[in-house]
């Protein structure tokens, strides 16, 4: 692709995701509270989200110690869906009214869980709130590892390789492996990782029982 073209895609992205955030407000309800309310709302949903999650145990992973039963899966996956709805709609309508949650104005915790409800939505409300989330960071009101791990997630799903190496998945014979990368050589991935402040590749990997391994080595299916 070249710089002109990237260039354009980049302006189609822009148009594309104003047009459907001008969409989204106009189905949002209107947030009738002050910043201050919404920041312990929001607060409120991050513990809803990381809760859910955590019910979730080890959906996905075949290796995990206690699997749940299909049934109590299903209700537990629901409930997941259920508060990520909500969150979605809290967001929606606290953005319509005021900005992007930034550190300054809302909290770090208020923040954390404007990223959070977006990284656990579907990929079109990703793409339309990925410009707020970098208008955010390039004003420093968000944090970078935020954007890194949402560019990610997208391009991830949009079925692009990966840039920071924040994307994992389960494999059904236990364990994870990476989702296809950029960047594949742990010294220069570690390096791409380090300029917005993530940790290396191997630390990360450490915190899910494992270590690093390319996943041309070791991929997904």
């Amino acid at each position: 692709m070249t710089r002109i073209s990237q260039m354009l895609a980049l302006v189609g992205l822009l148009f594309a995701s104003t047009a459907a955030f001008a969409q989204r407000c106009d189905v949002a309800s209107a947030f009738a509270g002050t910043i201050a309310e919404a920041r312990t709302q929001l607060e409120a949903a991050v513990v809803r989200d990381q809760l859910v999650r955590k019910n979730l145990g080890g959906v996905g992973d075949s290796s995990a110690m206690n699997p749940l039963s299909p049934e109590e899966k299903d209700k537990r996956i629901k409930e997941r869906l259920t508060v990520d709805r909500e969150n979605l709609a809290l967001l929606d309508t606290i953005v319509c009214k005021f900005v992007w949650p930034t550190k300054s104005a809302f909290g770090e915790k208020a923040a954390l869980a404007a990223f959070l409800i977006v990284q656990h939505s579907p990929l079109p409300v990703q793409e339309t709130y990925l410009p707020s989330l970098k208008a955010a960071v390039v004003a420093k009101e968000a944090d970078p590892t935020h954007l890194a791990t949402l560019e990610d997630r997208i391009n991830v799903r949009n079925g692009r390789p990966q840039v920071y190496g924040s994307q994992v998945c389960y494999r059904p014979g236990g364990g994870f492996a990476w989702r296809p990368l950029v960047e594949e050589n742990e010294a220069k991935l570690d390096a791409i990782r380090a300029s917005i402040g993530l940790r290396s590749i191997s630390q990360y990997a450490a915190a899910f029982g494992g270590r690093y391994t390319p996943p041309s080595q070791l991929g997904c299916k």
